[in-house]
C-alpha cells in the first residue's frame, strides 16, 4: 500500500518591522482575494492569498479543488488546512481579550467572496479576517472572478505584479520588475521548486475588539500582523508527493505581544473523489506522534478490509510541523525540538 507524501508546514515568527518601511502604507484589501491551483507535483489542490489551502466550496463542488493525489485522479486526501494566529492582549477597557485573525470562510460555504459567519465580517460588511495585501498579484488580472485569477505562482509570469513591493530597498534592482521573488532567491534561476507560489496579507480589517495594536496608525485593528506565504512543489521523485508551505508571520504594530499562538486546522480525507462527499461514509483514523510534531490519517475500513473507497486503495497522508515559533534572541529551544542556532539564538528557520 503506497503512502501519500506528507505537506509539511514551517511557522516563523518575526517581532521586527521586516519590510515596513517599505510597506507602510499597504494594509489588506479583500478585493485583492484571489485563488488559484498548485499543481507543480503528484499534489493538486486550490489555494487563497488569505491563508487557506484546499477547496472553500460545498462539499459537492468541483470548481473548487481540495487535496487531490496523485494529480488528475479525483481522488481527496484533504478538504482544507486554515491558519489560526491567535493572541492574548488587553484592550483599551483593560480588559484581556483573545483575538484569533484566521483566513475568511472558515467554514465550508458555497459562495466563498459573499457569505461568512456574522463575525467575519465589519459592521459594514468589510472581512474582518486575513486579507490580502495589493501589489502581489498581476493587475491585469483584478478584472476577473476571484477563482479566475491566481495568485502568483513561480512558473506562470502572467500571474506577477508588475514590481514587488517588498523589493523596493534593493539598491541595484529595487522591485526586481520582471522577476520571480523567490524564497531562495531573485529570479527563477534561484528557485530550485518546480511550482513556488507567494502573497502577502495582514488583519489590518479585524475590528472585532476594542484594541488597537499600531499606536502610530489607529485604522490598524487585529493583532498587527502581516503574513508573508510560500507553497513550494517540487516534481523531483524525492519529493514528488510532498507539499511544503511556509507562513512567516510580522508583528508590524507598536505593541508587543507576549502570549501568541498559532493554530493550523487540517481537515484530512482519506478515501471520497471529488464532488462525492454526499456518498458513503469512510471513516478516517488519525495516528498523533508529539515529539515529531506530526501525524498522520488513513482510511479504517480499507485497512480492515482491503477495500477502499469505490473498490480503489486508500493511501496515507500526514501531516507535519517542520518548526515552530520561537524566540530567536533569547538562546533558548522555545519549541523544545533539541536544535539552537548559536548565531541567532533559537533556530526558527526563518530564512529571511
Amino acid at each position: 500500500m503506497k503512502q501519500l507524501g506528507i505537506i509539511f508546514t514551517l511557522f516563523a515568527l518575526f517581532t521586527g518591522a521586516l519590510f515596513a518601511q517599505n510597506m507602510k502604507n499597504l494594509h489588506g484589501d479583500q478585493s485583492y482575494h484571489r485563488r488559484g491551483i498548485h499543481d507543480g507535483n503528484r499534489i493538486r489542490t486550490s489555494f487563497g492569498n488569505d491563508g487557506q489551502i484546499g477547496f472553500r466550496g460545498n462539499f459537492a463542488s468541483t470548481t473548487d479543488l481540495p487535496g487531490e493525489w496523485p494529480i488528475n485522479s479525483n481522488h481527496v486526501y484533504l478538504s482544507k488546512i486554515m491558519l489560526l494566529p491567535m493572541a492574548e492582549v488587553r484592550d483599551i477597557n483593560g480588559i484581556i481579550q483573545h483575538i484569533v485573525s484566521e483566513c475568511h470562510g472558515t467554514g465550508t460555504t458555497k459562495d466563498f467572496p459573499l457569505q461568512a459567519s456574522v463575525g467575519d465580517l465589519t459592521a459594514g460588511g468589510r472581512w474582518r479576517t486575513m486579507t490580502p495585501l495589493p501589489g502581489f498579484i498581476n493587475p491585469a488580472l483584478m478584472s476577473l472572478p476571484a477563482d479566475q485569477a491566481s495568485p502568483a505562482l513561480s512558473d506562470q509570469p502572467d500571474t506577477w505584479p508588475d514590481f514587488w513591493p517588498d523589493k523596493l530597498n534593493d539598491p541595484i534592482d529595487p522591485g526586481w520588475a520582471g522577476e520571480w521573488n523567490g524564497y531562495f532567491g531573485k529570479g527563477k534561476g534561484n528557485s530550485p521548486a518546480d511550482q513556488e507560489s507567494y502573497w502577502v496579507a495582514d488583519d489590518y480589517w479585524n475590528d472585532e475588539f476594542e484594541f488597537y495594536p499600531d499606536e502610530n496608525n489607529l485604522s490598524r485593528r487585529g493583532l498587527g500582523i502581516r503574513m508573508y506565504y510560500r507553497g513550494l512543489q517540487w516534481a523531483n521523485p524525492l519529493v514528488q508527493d510532498v507539499m511544503y508551505t511556509i507562513y512567516d508571520v510580522e508583528n508590524i504594530g507598536s505593541k508587543t505581544l507576549d502570549k501568541v499562538n498559532f493554530a493550523s486546522l487540517p481537515d484530512m480525507d482519506c478515501g471520497p473523489v471529488v464532488g462525492s462527499y454526499d456518498g458513503p461514509s469512510f471513516p478516517d483514523g488519525v495516528v498523533f506522534d508529539r515529539v515529531e510534531d506530526w501525524f498522520y490519517s488513513f482510511d479504517k475500513i480499507y485497512v480492515e478490509t482491503g477495500i477502499g473507497a469505490f473498490f480503489t486503495p486508500i493511501a496515507y497522508v500526514g501531516y507535519a510541523l517542520f518548526e515552530s515559533p520561537g524566540n530567536e534572541f533569547d538562546g533558548i529551544d522555545n519549541d523544545n525540538d533539541g536544535e539552537l542556532n548559536p548565531e541567532v539564538g533559537e533556530g526558527s528557520g526563518t530564512g529571511k
